[in-house]
């Protein structure tokens, strides 16, 4: 009686084994972690059909016919061998992978901080505290992690780094911040840094970055920050910063950056400042860049622009009335341009303009009266045009700096 239910069990085997090892093959990574989480179903349902298979070992012997119909092979449906079979191969379980995962991560973001470390001289830094040492990677200086030890932050402005920016740091795919401005880094942008879908803030400003703009930044999509101003860049300005649409400020001035202002840069709906000339700081001009062409009228829809900078550049054309569209406008400056024909009237809707520029360009006409409605606004550059009239007379009182002409008598009750 034994021998022969260890007969029907070796039957039962034979036909398993091949089906669940044809099927173990195909079953990939993904679908052996997915089976893991049925595995609780699948023991339930094997120890129903084990105490199905005790109750029958009470019954009587079953008869030859019987015992053919049991070797024929039975059609298991794909679904189901799918199941079965990722359940016998997940090992390790689905915890276990995903804790080997983790433990990978933190040695992943390592060894990028110190290939940083290698690549720019990291034993000259003069804050390099705790920096390729044993010590956890949270205790090196300007680096912050979460509660996974995953890197978040990488603050190391003004660290006097030199060298180049290894495409390493473009692992570190958990970083929000990453701050580099400040120092004396050469080379290009590696194009790696747009992996870092979680990037927020990118400053690499005050450098001595050359070469073009990675388009692939365009792919940073959580990007609200672009800061590469000061640095020896050239090239056009990709298109495809056009694509980043939670950014606030871009910040481009004081390369040497060719071609047209891409009109897709219209997209950028959140855009607080829009920076690609000269930035008036204490005391100094610092330079613009050398695009030209007329200014896109696309610009009309960054309706939160609050500073729009395009001075000293080679920009041509009128100035575009739709910037009077742009009503939450503080600053606006057009300056060391080519531009011509008039001041648009439209600019007199500014109401919240405090600083407008417009001087050194081929600007004529009068100098129109709606901007006596500016009263919020404390500088005004006119020089450097070929423009007639006067200034406003309710100006008078508000600019906090010289003009260049005389101001409109007051109007008459």
């Amino acid at each position: 009686m034994g021998r022969y239910y260890f007969v029907i069990f070796l039957v039962i085997l034979a036909l398993a084994l091949p089906s669940c090892a044809e099927s173990t093959d195909s079953v990939s990574e993904a679908e052996k972690i997915e089976a893991g989480v049925s595995a609780t179903i699948e023991a339930q349902r094997i120890e129903s059909s084990i105490s199905s298979t005790l109750e029958a070992m009470a019954t009587p012997p079953p008869t030859p016919t019987a015992l053919a119909e049991l070797a024929t092979p039975t059609t298991v449906a794909p679904t189901e061998m799918v199941t079965h079979s990722a359940a016998v191969a997940a090992s390790p379980t689905p915890t276990e992978g995903a804790t080997e995962a983790l433990s990978k991560a933190p040695e992943v973001d390592r060894d990028a901080l110190v290939a940083l470390f290698d690549a720019t001289s990291g034993p000259s830094w003069p804050n390099k505290a705790n920096w390729n040492s044993d010590r956890p990677i949270e205790e090196w200086g300007g680096v912050t992690t979460d509660e996974n030890n995953r890197v978040i932050r990488l603050d190391l402005r003004f660290g006097g780094l030199p060298g180049e920016i290894p495409p390493e740091l473009g692992n570190l795919s958990e970083l929000t911040f990453l701050h580099l401005g400040g120092s004396e880094l050469e080379g290009q942008i590696p194009s790696e840094l747009g992996n870092l879908s979680n990037l927020i803030v990118l400053g690499l400003w005050g450098n001595k970055l050359s070469g073009q703009i990675p388009p692939e930044l365009g792919n940073l999509a959580s990007l609200e920050i672009l800061e590469l101003s000061r640095n020896q860049l050239s090239g056009d300005i990709p298109a495809e910063l056009g694509n980043l649409s939670k950014l606030k400020e871009l910040r481009l001035w004081g390369n040497g950056l060719s071609g047209e202002i891409p009109p897709e840069l219209g997209n950028l709906l959140n855009l607080r400042a829009l920076i690609l000339g000269a930035w008036l700081g204490p005391n100094h001009i610092y330079g613009g860049n050398q695009l030209r062409g007329q200014i896109p009228a696309s610009l009309e829809n960054l309706t939160k622009l609050e500073t729009l900078n395009l001075s000293s550049n080679r920009l041509t054309g009128e100035i575009p009335a739709n910037l009077g569209k742009l009503t939450n406008l503080f600053e606006l400056g057009l300056s060391h341009n080519q531009l011509s024909g008039e001041i648009p009237q439209e600019l007199g809707g500014l109401v919240h303009l405090e600083w407008l520029d417009l001087s050194d360009n081929l600007l004529i006409g009068d100098i129109p009266l709606v901007l006596g409605n500016l009263s919020k606004l404390e500088e005004l550059h006119l020089n450097g045009n070929q423009l007639s009239g006067c200034v406003p007379a309710p100006l008078q009182d508000q600019l906090i700096h010289e003009v260049e002409f005389p101001f409109c008598p007051p109007a008459t009750p």
